[in-house]
This record gives structure tokens, sequence and C-alpha cells, in this order.
């Protein structure tokens, strides 16, 4: 069999979300492309994929390659478990080495900023725009931001929100398994500082609409912009969301995005509390390990234990 076959039959019998074959498809592609042919599985050995690996990180990161081999690796385990392929050859041919930093965060006096400054009409809920003609109105950007800081969601999880996923009454908010990178849905307590702001987007959705519609997109830019005839869809995409937070960044002058907003969310919910498990639930992690990324001691803290052994030597 072949790499290409393999893959249509890898994806006839997987639920793979439109983006995720995508990635599927531009991986062997990559692969097809470096051998000059759509390779037999029994050519492709761990030499061939040494090399692949080669060249991959002399174009790319660490991480690109990583991906790629978890792509390939489950396409070879799929194999093996049809009788396609009797060993993955992936078992030696290792992922490259990631440096570990620190999750990139926000400095809440940048992220305060922009907050004010979406709200300085002394209207929080004013129909003013937003750097110039891009954004607007800044009331509903506002809210954006001030959802991401609260509840720590993924920007998809936002765009998946619809009106019937926020519950006033039970202060709840329904997280869809569309939006989830596991396919899990679950629940997550609605804040207090959110309440009235969420509110009020439902009532000028309803009033957009002429109607409840319980199914529609809580956050649908495209229905609730000045500028509707912008935008070829009718809801809210991710893309629109990464652009927004772009014109932001430009006034803030540091990078500001859903996610580092997640990061710092995370950061701070992982200093308030000892129970990690209740950060990793509002996170949504299936692993504990990545929710311990978040988990930074102070600073004045491993300084003044550095302090101890100091004394400590003194008194020798």
């Amino acid at each position: 069999m072949q790499l290409e076959k393999l893959l249509s039959q890898y994806q006839k019998h997987q639920i793979l979300r439109p983006k995720t074959t995508s990635h599927y498809q531009g991986v062997v592609s990559l692969l097809v492309k470096f051998v000059g042919r759509d390779p037999e599985l029994g050519d492709i050995t761990v030499d061939l994929l040494l090399d692949f690996r080669k060249h991959v990180l002399a174009k790319c990161s660490a991480v690109t390659f990583n991906n790629y081999r978890r792509h390939l690796s489950a396409l070879f385990n799929f194999a093996i478990r049809h009788g396609y392929m009797s060993k993955n050859p992936f078992i030696d041919v290792k992922g490259a080495p990631v440096p570990r930093r620190k999750p990139k965060t926000i400095p809440i006096a940048s992220l305060q900023a922009i907050i004010d400054f979406l709200a300085k009409s002394g209207d929080k809920y004013d129909e003013g725009e937003v750097c110039g003609e891009v954004l607007s109105p800044r009331w509903f950007w506002l809210i954006v931001i001030k959802t991401f800081y609260y509840s720590a969601i993924r920007r998809r999880q936002l765009v998946e929100l619809r009106l019937k996923d926020i519950n006033f009454e039970d202060r709840l908010i329904r997280l869809r398994s569309e939006g989830s990178k596991t396919l899990r849905e679950w629940d997550i307590p609605l804040p207090e500082a959110l309440v009235d702001d969420l509110k009020f987007l439902v009532v000028k959705v309803v009033e957009k609409l002429g109607r409840f519609d319980e199914d529609h997109q809580l956050f649908c830019y495209p229905l609730l912009s000045n500028r509707p005839g912008q935008f070829k869809s009718k809801e809210m995409t991710v893309e629109h969301v990464a652009n927004g937070f772009k014109r932001l960044s430009l006034f803030a002058e540091c990078r500001i995005s859903p996610h580092r907003i997640r990061h710092t969310t995370a950061t701070e919910l992982t200093r308030k509390t000892e129970n990690i498990r209740l950060v990793q639930e509002i996170l949504g992690h299936t692993d504990l390990r990545t929710t311990f990324i978040y988990v930074e001691p102070e600073i004045r803290e491993m300084r003044s234990l550095m302090g101890e052994m100091r004394e400590l030597v003194s008194a020798l």
C-alpha cells in the first residue's frame, strides 16, 4: 500500500475535523514531495525518516517537526492495526527537543490599559470605533477581552458559544465540544464580573435578529459590527478574533492574543489556590502536568529561601 492510499483509509475510518484532515493531507504531501513519489509503506524506513527530520529541521522549528511526527506516527499505528505495516519506524526516530519556556503572558498593566481605552468614553457600552475604522463597536471588543480574561477560554470556544450556553440562573457557561481540542463538553462558572456584560450582549443579538434563537452564535461580530457588509460569513470566526487582536496589539504596543490572556489568567489562578485540580478543570486540561506549567513560584519566596542558605554558611 502507498502512503496516500493509507491516508485515504485513515480518513475513512476516523472522524476528523476539517482542519485536522487538512493537517494530515499537508504532512503526507510534504513527505511525498521529499521522497519524490508516493512511497510504498515498506519503503518508509528509519533512515528515510531521519533524513526527512534533518530536512524539516533545516527549515522549520522543532515544534513543527514534532507536529509532523505525531501525524505520521498516527497513520503508521493505524497501518499496524490493520496489518499494512509490522512496525512503526518512528519508534527509532525521536522527536526534536523543544526548550521549555515560561508561558507567554500579558502584563496586567497593559491589559488594563486596553480595557481603559475601550471603555474610556465613560459609557462602557459606547458605540464608538476602535483603532480608526477597523473595530467597532468598541463595547463588543471590551466584552470579548473581559470574557477571555475572566473565563480563560480559547478563541475557538468563544466563537462556538451559543445563546443557550449562558445560564444566568445557575451562573454557568457551557463550553461546547465543537470548541474543545478533546471534543469534550463541560461547564465552568459564569464569573459575576461578566454577568452584566453577557446579558447586554444577549440583548443586542436578540435586537439585531428580531427574535430569540437559542442556537444563534453569542459573539457574532458580523451581526453586531457597524459595518456588516464587510463580512463573507454570517458568523464570527477565529480569524476575525485574530485580526481584531492584531489591531489591539498595535494600540497596546505589546503582543496581545486570546492565548496570552488565557496564560495570564491561568497563572493568576494558580497563585490564588492550592487546589491545582480546580484550575485544571477550568482550563479543560486532560493532563494535570499541563496545568502545572502555570505554577510559578514567586521570586520573593525563592529569594527568601536562598537567603536562609547564606545564613547557614555564615554560621559555620
